[in-house]
Parts: structure tokens; C-alpha cells; sequence
């Protein structure tokens, strides 16, 4: 499955702990001679005349191709014989409007495994999928993501398949057929996903706190769209979205593992630099959130298992001064069984969890600060429990002791992150669609200089009562829909299917009850659990 489309899903404390018409016609240049006729030896071997340097810093190198504008980061690591090929398209949810909702998202769905001009179904071709499988990936290893500030394609692969993995972003990029055909089943794909989202209560609730936190920005929709949207979108619309954001200048390659730069320059000069640069600006997001005044509430009443609290405070972009503080005071928070909100929620069994996320993003969005009512407790306990917490780092600071574990936690965090070639491309992919990559280079240095004072300063500049976002998810129990009359007769009948339990089922039946149970001839055990909340089916097997 391509994408992982959810916020909820991508959040996290830290961003390094992680952040076309049928074609552009200009852009859709017939291959090279050569191009496609496997490996084919380059002539010359040096760097080529339209491959420019831009800048070095702590083993990263910046090239560009004077052509197009288009960018690829350098980073060597001969550990092992691999290598992995990213390119970030700034194009995410936030370069959307009502109407479109979800369309970068679906466009990546069409841009996975899709026909271009040189893949895929339609033009008689393999797919992506099946030529980066035969060259040695697996389904953990290529992929397509989409998130807020960008989407992204990737592929790791055995070094010597260099060619094969920037042949196929080329094709992304800027040949990518986007055809109806192919958008109608896979929009019932991402539909599926909308709705898997839709029934588990921490997004559901994610949703509803951010959207009530963010009213004017793009931000305040889900990575994943409006459900009315993604089964409305148009072709064409699709194609339109193509058209305005897949260009050269508008995109950033990545390369980490082992290879050797220059025949990696010249495949990059190769497969990218016929593409043109964008014939008109690149929209841009110009919406700036108004500032809050006073707190907000939403409640989601659904049915569920527990309750759940959310609290939400705007903070600035990526960029700003104050991030990286932030970043450190969401670490004091809430990582680890020492962490303040695990003493003032878990230690007091008011909570069964807890978190507090600090996501990197490009424009203002809220720190999120979360947890799991435990039974018996109510959601206003849990609440002022939270807030208790949050304020006093305000009123009286951290301990020097709180400070220290939390940088090491965030050095350790950042270490992991760089700990491998799709590890350090998948950071860096995050950091230039967020921040940039020196940014990205200098995180640490940046952070080991964050001090009590600065932790205790942005607490109490954006953890401001009046600024909270305040959201309960209120578990309810499922009830039985009313009997519907049958068509034809006058009188009303009741089927399992629509009153939402199966035959039999007693009105308030156990999980065990509800659960169908068979040992089959051959030994092997079934169980079927109906739920008729979401139009669809999901199987599992395990051996033992």
C-alpha cells in the first residue's frame, strides 16, 4: 500500500525522529537514445557542464542542474553495497482547497504503481512494482508517501541499480499519464483508507481538535481530504494538480549509500535535465492563520472503548527560533515513564497513556498534547490533570536534571534517524520539505544550546490558556438501527445486516458472543467478528 496519508499516523515528537495534464507536453520528452537499454556505459567521467555545485556541509553535497533548477543532495556511505534515490515534490494537503481536498494524496496513489510513458499497464509496460522487485526491493523498501508540506517517492536498491531508481522518479516526475481508468478503482483504495481512518477514535478525534484549532489554513483538513472529495475529485482535476506543482524547480532529489558521484551526477543530468522548468509560478500558499482568541472545545461522541483527551496550542513554523525549544519542552512532556504528564496522568492512574507531539511543518500548527482516559475516570479529571502540568512548566521552569535526559533523548532520537541510507534519505526528504537541509545538519548543535530559561519562555509564551484547543473523544455504546420495511410488503422486518449485528445476536452481546468460532477439518481456526460500521472486509492469518 502506498502512502502513509494519516497525521495521526506521522506525528511525532521530533521531525528528525521521523519530515500533470496527461503529461506537461514540454516536459514529456521522449527518452534519450540509450536511455532505457539498461546499462549502458556514460561517455566522459567527469561531472557534467549543465551540473553546477552549490554547497557542502558535514558530508552532504548540493548540485544543480542549470537547465531546470533541480536539486540533489549527495550523501556517501560505502557501509554497504546499497543505495537509496528520494525525490521530495513540495506539493502536500496544504496546496489544497475545498473541492480538491485529499488530491496530492490520490495523485500519489496514481504515481506509485500507475502508468507513465515508459511503465505501467497502460502502454503495454511493467509497473514500477514489478521492475523494482525483479531489481531486488520489497514492499518495505519503494514506496510513495504523502503528508502536509510534501509527497515524496523513494526506492532502496542494490547500488548498481542507481539508473533503474532515477529512471523511475523521471517518470513521475514528469510523465505520468493519469488516466480514468486508473483513478476509479484506486480512488475506492483511498476511500478505504479514509474510512479505516474514520473508525479508529484517536483519529477521528486528531481531526476534530485540529480542525477546530485551525480555521483558515490549509493545515485545518486531514493529509487524506474530505470523503466527498476524494470520490468527487475529477480526472482532470488530478490532472490539473499534476500540471501546477510536478516540475523540476519544484523538486528536490536525495541519493545516500554507495556510489560514486560523478556517473551519479551524470545519470541525475541524464534523466532530469530534459524536463523544463515550470512555465508559470508555482502556487503558493498564502493564508496566514488568525490569531486565537479565547479557548475552543469539540467533542466526538462514537462508539469505542475509552475516552480520550487532546489538547492543542498553535506554535510557529519550523524555521522560527522558538521550534527547537519546543521540540525539547515536548520531549520533557511527554517521553518516557519520567516525563511530566506520565507522572501527573499514568503514576495517578488517571490515564492509561499519554504523548506530546511537536510536528515539523513549514507553516504554524498546534504542539498536541494527548491521553487515554483510564476506566472509571472521568474526561474533566484527566483534563485539568493535563493542563495542571502543562502550566506549571510555565509558572516555575524544568529542572536541570529534566533538561539534560531530554536532550540526550532527542541526541539519541536523531542518531537513530540517520542510522542507515533510507534512514538518513527519509530524514533529510522531511527536512527540506519543512525546513532545509542545513537546518537539518545543525538540529543538534542547535538544540544542545536550548537552556531552562528558553524551555520555561516557550511554555509559557504558546502553553497560553486562552490559546487551547480543547477535544474529548466520549466513547458510546453502538445502537441497533431501526427495523426498515421491506419494499413491496407494508409491513417492517428487521435484516442482521442493517440493524448492525449478526442473527442471533443477543442485544448486548460480548465480544466473545459476537464472535463466530470453528475449528475447520484440516485444524485450522476460524474466527469472523462482524462490524457494520465501515462498508468493508479485512482477513489475517497467523501460523503457530
Amino acid at each position: 500500500m502506498p502512502s502513509r496519508s494519516f497525521a495521526r499516523a506521522l506525528r511525532s515528537t521530533l521531525l528528525l525522529a521521523l519530515a500533470l495534464p496527461l503529461a506537461v507536453p514540454a516536459a514529456a520528452a521522449p527518452p534519450r537514445e540509450g536511455m532505457w537499454r539498461g546499462s549502458k556505459k556514460e561517455s566522459g567521467k567527469g561531472i557534467p557542464s549543465n551540473v553546477e555545485w552549490v554547497d557542502s556541509l558535514g558530508g552532504i553535497t548540493q548540485y544543480r542542474l542549470r537547465s531546470n533548477g533541480m536539486t540533489i543532495l549527495l550523501a556517501r556511505n560505502a557501509a554497504a553495497p546499497v543505495i537509496t534515490f528520494e525525490v521530495v515534490y513540495h506539493v502536500g494537503s496544504r496546496n489544497e482547497a475545498p473541492g480538491n481536498t485529499g488530491s496530492a494524496h490520490l495523485l500519489e496513489h496514481l504515481l506509485f504503481n500507475k502508468s507513465t510513458q515508459n511503465f505501467g499497464r497502460a502502454n503495454g509496460h511493467k509497473t514500477f512494482q514489478e521492475v523494482l522487485y525483479e531489481a531486488g526491493c520489497d514492499y518495505s523498501s519503494t514506496n510513495m508517501t504523502t503528508w502536509y508540506d510534501r509527497m515524496n517517492g523513494y526506492s532502496t536498491l542494490p547500488a548498481d541499480k542507481l539508473e533503474l531508481a532515477m529512471r523511475i522518479e523521471a517518470d513521475r516526475l514528469g510523465r505520468a499519464l493519469i488516466l480514468d481508468k486508473e483513478r476509479q478503482p484506486e480512488m475506492t483504495v483511498v476511500r478505504n483508507e479514509y474510512e479505516i481512518g474514520e473508525n479508529n477514535p484517536s483519529v477521528a478525534l486528531n481531526k476534530a481538535v485540529i480542525g477546530a484549532a485551525i480555521l483558515a489554513h490549509p493545515y485545518h483538513w486531514d493529509t487524506i481530504g474530505y470523503r466527498s472529495d476524494i470520490e468527487g475529485v475529477s480526472t482532470e482535476k488530478l490532472r490539473e494538480h499534476y500540471k501546477n506543482f510536478f516540475w523540476p524547480d519544484n523538486a528536490e532529489a536525495i541519493l545516500v549509500g554507495d556510489f560514486d558521484p560523478a556517473r551519479a551526477l551524470r545519470i541525475f543530468d541524464r534523466e532530469f535535465a530534459a524536463f523544463p522548468r515550470s512555465t508559470k509560478p508555482i502556487p503558493q500558499v498564502i493564508t496566514v492563520e488568525p490569531p486565537q482568541e479565547g479557548e475552543r472545545r469539540v467533542v466526538v461522541r462514537r462508539p469505542g472503548q475509552v475516552g480520550l483527551v487532546e489538547i492543542a496550542y498553535m506554535r510557529p513554523n519550523s524555521l522560527h527560533p522558538d521550534f527547537i525549544a519546543l521540540d525539547v519542552l515536548a520531549t520533557i512532556l511527554g517521553s518516557g515513564i519520567n516525563s511530566r504528564l506520565y507522572q501527573a496522568l499514568v503514576e495517578k492512574q488517571l490515564a492509561t497513556d499519554m504523548s506530546a507531539s511537536n510536528n515539523t511543518l513549514r507553516d504554524p500548527f498546534p504542539i498536541l498534547i494527548d491521553a487515554t482516559v483510564a476506566p472509571g475516570v472521568s474526561h474533566q479529571k484527566v483534563e485539568d490533570a493535563m493542563k495542571a502540568a502543562l502550566y506549571e512548566v510555565a509558572k516555575k521552569g524544568v529542572t536541570e536534571e529534566e533538561l539534560t535526559r531530554a536532550k540526550n533523548q532527542v541526541e539519541v532520537s536523531v542518531i537513530r534517524s540517520r542510522d542507515g541510507t533510507y534512514e538518513l534519505a527519509s530524514s533529510l526528504g522531511e527536512a527540506i520539505a519543512s525546513a532545509n537541509w542545513k537546518w537539518f545538519l545543525t538540529y543538534v548543535d542547535t538544540m544542545k544550546r536550548v537552556t531552562r530559561e528558553d524551555v520555561q519562555r516557550v511554555a509559557a509564551t504558546y502553553l497560553v490558556p486562552d490559546h487551547a484547543t480543547v477535544g474529548w473523544f466520549v466513547p458510546i455504546e453502538a445502537e441497533a438501527k431501526k427495523p426498515q420495511k421491506s419494499a413491496g410488503a407494508g409491513g417492517s422486518t428487521e435484516s442482521s445486516a442493517s440493524s448492525g449485528q449478526t442473527a442471533g445476536e443477543p442485544a448486548r452481546a460480548t465480544f466473545a458472543q459476537r464472535t463466530l468460532h470453528r475449528v475447520l477439518p484440516n485444524g485450522t481456526t476460524l474466527d469472523v467478528l462482524a462490524n457494520h460500521a465501515i462498508p468493508t472486509v479485512a482477513s489475517a492469518s497467523r501460523a503457530t
